[in-house]
């Protein structure tokens, strides 16, 4: 069953205004939010869509909303990573990852994949959809 464009329309909106709730509105948080959103609305079939893990998705963002706990703190790491990839050039980098040797040269090169991974776990695992 192909869903309608209203019903993507308001899964999206509901998204948004629950992601941005659980951010608190913060101002650099508030746009990698919505540029994730939008990303993955816009580059998706409407076929992936998933009504069920909307849902989740809407549940855990309210969960993170209401406590500081550990839904809060993935958001939270979620938006930094997103933060870091769309401007490399505003952060520093620190410690080993900072260094030209060979641990440091690993981590920049296969940190962005670890990540990625573990966030395709977690959504696997509890049933969202959350991206980069």
């Amino acid at each position: 069953m192909v869903p309608t464009t209203f019903a993507i329309r308001s899964a999206y909106r509901h998204l948004l205004r629950t992601a941005l709730q659980a951010i608190r509105y913060s101002k650099p948080a508030r746009y990698g939010a919505r540029n994730i959103l939008r990303d993955s609305f816009r580059n998706s079939p409407s076929s992936a869509f998933n009504p069920g893990r909307i849902q989740k998705t809407l549940e855990f963002l309210r969960t993170a909303s209401e406590h500081n706990g550990t839904e809060h703190r993935i958001l939270k790491n979620i938006l930094f990573v997103r933060y870091w990839r769309d401007y490399p050039n505003k952060n520093k980098l620190y410690g080993a990852i900072r260094d030209n040797t060979d641990v440091g040269l690993d981590l920049r090169q296969n940190s962005k994949a670890h990540f990625d991974a573990t966030l395709t776990m977690l959504n696997e695992s509890l049933g969202l959809c959350l991206r980069v």
